[in-house]
């Protein structure tokens, strides 16, 4: 990463995205360098709140703004080439936790291409991105970006100190470009040719330990189901008895780090049910370190039942296995999730 000079094009992006009818200033005395970040307090009429900046070797830089309880990021990359106004779909995660997706405006000038989002107001997220190694940004259209989050803990800590004591006495503006209904996206990490092709070997192995089941191509997905479809998984199948599921790799994960992606993996699953929610999970009999997670959702008839996996494989990661189907092929869906645990341990132990 390198720094961000004080110069008024870095300055304006650290201003709030509000009426420009107000004049923005920014409070004498408040400005902070935390690593590579440079953090202010800003006020605007009865607005007030602070934001902080950082920029990368690639010419991108992040910028969070904290108003109030509200917590904004903007994103700019010189490879972009968006047009002002346009709203554009961007998922983004930390490390191998679950992901999140958000309407993200274009803003700011033609020289500096911002993309512009309101973030859920959760702990979780926000101690996420306090204490993560790395952001990956999906923007729409398929490019895809890291974006480092060294120092982040102190920046963000200290954002919210800043914003705790800066205060305004308005309320910032209407979340355009919020969360899409409180719903985080059902998509997975992306992974390298080489991962992918790692993991359709592995379920090439297993598939012939469970007979009646095939991996299915992406037109033949977006036909069971278009919502798996769009997870993006390595590798999506289904049985004879309609179950059907996804393997896919969180890489550079661990052991150690399962209990927090599974709690990651159920948060984001409980946001999108709309019914009631019912959750078990555990560590595998066979295996202290594998997690089976069962989980079903009432907001559909019949009513949804996902059973989840997660083991460590050697040194590639965490393999995420799901089965899935409803209440009226459950027999099916328990049968097919024995078969592939059966089979895992089986391959796992050669």
């Amino acid at each position: 990463m390198r720094s961000i000079p004080a110069s008024l094009a870095f300055l304006a992006a650290l201003m709030p995205m509000s009426a420009l009818g107000q004049a923005w200033e920014e409070i004498p005395g408040t400005r902070q360098k935390l690593g590579n970040w440079d953090l202010v307090a800003w006020r605007e009429g009865g607005r007030s709140g602070c934001s902080m900046i950082v920029g990368y070797s690639n010419g991108a830089h992040m910028n969070f703004v904290l108003e109030g309880d509200q917590l904004r990021i903007r994103w700019w990359h010189p490879d972009w080439r968006y047009v002002v106004g346009q709203t554009i779909s961007v998922t983004f995660w930390v490390d191998g936790s679950s992901p999140h997706t958000v309407d993200a405006k274009r803003v700011g000038s033609a020289k500096e291409p911002w993309l512009l989002a309101v973030l859920h107001d959760s702990p979780d997220l926000f101690d996420q991105l306090r204490t993560g190694g790395q952001l990956y940004v999906r923007a729409q259209g398929g490019a895809s970006y890291a974006f480092v989050l060294t120092a982040t803990n102190a920046a963000l800590t200290a954002l919210r100190g800043c914003a705790a004591r800066h205060r305004g006495t308005e309320p910032p503006p209407p979340a355009s470009g919020a969360p899409r209904d409180g719903q985080t996206a059902r998509a997975l990490p992306l992974l390298t040719a080489d991962q992918r092709v790692n993991a359709v070997r592995l379920a090439a192995n297993l598939l012939t330990k469970m007979p009646g089941f095939r991996i299915l191509n992406e037109e033949e997905q977006r036909a069971l189901n278009p919502t798996l479809a769009k997870l993006e998984a390595a590798v999506v199948w289904r049985s004879e008895g309609g179950a059907y599921g996804a393997i896919h790799l969180f890489a550079n994960q661990t052991e150690a780090t399962i209990p927090k992606l599974a709690s990651a993996i159920t948060g984001a699953m409980g946001e999108q049910c709309k019914g009631e929610f019912t959750l078990t999970m555990a560590p595998d009999v066979r295996s202290a370190a594998v997690r089976r997670i069962h989980v079903s959702c009432s907001d559909e008839t019949p009513q949804r039942v996902s059973r989840i996996i997660l083991m460590p494989w050697a040194k590639e990661g965490v393999y995420l296995f799901t089965t899935e189907g409803t209440t009226e092929n459950n027999a099916a869906v328990v049968r097919a999730e024995e078969l592939l645990r059966n089979a895992l341990f089986e391959i796992a132990q050669r």
